[in-house]
């Protein structure tokens, strides 16, 4: 069990640290406001274990659907987000989308009344929600999302979890993302603004997601995540790894990854059947090379990068993880069901 918590902690570089909420230095900062003077003045996100395990979960509950949750914390004058903890909400999402309706906002507004009740004053201070499949990013429907939550809700962060990628990988793909207002966007628009560092997040998406990822890659920034705990913290993990060390103990990313990895190699093999160098001649000549998905990939690859360089990219990466999901099934059947070797007495 211990083990199992410890690689958990290492895998995310988890941190010992304390946090507490102050209500003065929250409206103090509210009122301020300086994030409307500079676009990027967050700079941080700092989130304790305990909401990123439950984060973790939940957008794990969701399968291949895509789940949505509410975070509590505090924002900082020194431009840091501190993500203290995490709820889901009654959501019905899809694959490719997830949108709160009335029965979410009133879930929403009772559980944070009932949190104020018992001594919990932190604010609602971002959303989160899963991407089974497709990488940490924001899609159009997202990015809409959080324009109006940072419009109406600030200081208001985004959040997003790809479940299927963090148990294969046995790490937690995670993303946090903050907007731009629709006026900054169009300015850095006609002054040809850098893209977001965000689209070296390309590589691995599906095909039918690429085109929506290069459209709205540069509305968005992302935040870099570090995770912290408390003595409370641990106390609780403690706790959860007591009960589910055994789940932990037997859990093989090549099973329960099956449907996913499926996915990705076909998903590889329509990418290199797409690349221009992958084509037979007369196919290169026949059909343009400025269809929208493969227009949508070489964007995605940037600048000097062909399609083909981010396909191998994603080929390389799952393979990684193949190797990893063998390597951790090798070690627990070396430890657990290979027969000790009987040493028979010296004949005489």
């Amino acid at each position: 069990m211990d083990i199992a918590q410890k690689r958990f902690e290492l895998e995310n570089a988890v941190v010992e640290s304390d946090w507490t909420w102050d209500e003065d230095a929250a409206d103090e900062l509210y009122h301020a406001a300086p994030w409307k003077q500079d676009p990027h003045f967050f700079r941080q996100v700092r989130i304790s274990a305990v909401a990123l395990l439950k984060m973790v979960m939940h957008a794990r509950s969701g399968g291949n659907i895509e789940i949505m949750g509410l975070m509590q914390g505090k924002a900082t004058a020194d431009g840091k987000f501190v993500v203290m903890d995490a709820f889901p909400l009654p959501v019905e999402g899809t694959e490719t989308r997830v949108q709160a309706g009335n029965a979410a906002n009133e879930f929403m507004c009772m559980f944070k009344e009932l949190s104020e009740q018992i001594g919990k004053q932190e604010s609602i201070m971002g959303w989160y929600h899963s991407h089974p499949g497709y990488r940490p990013w924001l899609s159009g429907i997202d990015v809409s999302t959080q324009r109006l939550y940072q419009k109406h809700q600030e200081p208001f962060l985004a959040v997003v979890i790809d479940p299927h990628r963090t148990c294969a990988a046995g790490k937690v793909d995670i993303g946090a993302f903050r907007t731009y207002s629709e006026e900054h966007a169009a300015a850095m628009a006609r002054n040809g603004g850098a893209a977001s560092s965000s689209s070296s997040r390309g590589s691995g998406l599906p095909l039918e997601k690429i085109q929506d990822f290069g459209v709205h890659a540069n509305e968005y920034y992302p935040i870099p995540i570090e995770y912290f705990k408390s003595k409370t913290d641990s106390a609780i993990l403690a706790t959860l790894w007591e009960r589910y060390w055994q789940e932990t103990l037997s859990a093989n990313p090549l099973t329960s990854n099956v449907d996913q990895t499926t996915q990705e190699v076909r998903e590889i093999s329509s990418k290199l059947s797409m690349c221009p160098l992958c084509r037979p001649l007369n196919m290169r000549e026949s059909r343009q090379d400025g269809d929208s998905a493969g227009a949508a990939m070489g964007a995605v690859g940037g600048p000097g990068n062909s399609s083909l360089v981010g396909v191998a990219q994603d080929g390389a990466a799952l393979s990684v993880d193949l190797l990893q999901g063998m390597l951790t099934h090798v070690s627990k059947f070396v430890l657990f069901q290979t027969p000790t070797p009987t040493i028979c007495p010296p004949a005489y």
